[in-house]
């Protein structure tokens, strides 16, 4: 895992390096995508577009001093002395048990959103299933249960009979021979 990370970080910082403002000839980019965000330019007031001399600069030194003390804690914790994450797991009972929990966000996730959308799946899938789905189809094979017409027709056998209305009504049609 540690051959990936190397490439990637490799990647970034030469992609990074043709943006860098410093750089004659600097942000590549930025001109490269200049005549797709031409209009968009215009839409943005002034006081947006513009940024003071060096901001850009601050805000560069800034993530990079983030990232260098992020280094160095990790090389103490984790290489120079690697006893000092559990001491300070056990000075900080609470709050190392709130991050290690991740706040416990998927728990109340799990409580709030799909338990109770299981659950309703569940009783839809019981009610709606067993009455409306399976109803329908029980229903149709009790009605052609009884007449023989109807059972030699859904077996393959119907090729002489022809459909005649129901003259009792109720809309029932009957299969009948054609002999």
């Amino acid at each position: 895992m540690t051959l990936p990370l190397l490439v990637l970080g490799v990647l970034s910082a030469i992609a990074a390096s043709s943006e860098l403002p410093l750089v004659q000839g600097g942000q590549r980019l930025d001109l490269f995508l200049e005549p797709v965000f031409a209009d968009a330019a215009a839409l943005v007031p002034a006081a947006y577009a513009a940024h003071a001399e060096g901001a850009e600069i601050g805000l560069m030194l800034i993530s990079l001093a983030v990232a260098l003390v992020g280094s160095f804690v990790a090389y103490r914790f984790y290489v120079a002395d690697p006893a000092i994450p559990r001491r300070l797991a056990e000075q900080t009972r609470g709050i190392y048990k709130a991050l290690f929990n991740k706040y416990w966000v998927d728990e109340a996730y799990d409580a709030l959103i799909v338990q109770p959308l299981y659950r309703w799946s569940v009783k839809l899938w019981e009610d709606f299933d067993d009455a409306v789905i399976d109803g329908a189809v029980n229903g149709v094979g009790r009605m052609i249960q009884g007449d023989p017409t109807s059972a030699a027709a859904q077996v393959g056998y119907g090729a002489g009979l022809r459909v005649d209305p129901h003259p009792g009504g109720g809309g029932r049609d009957r299969l009948l021979a054609l002999r």
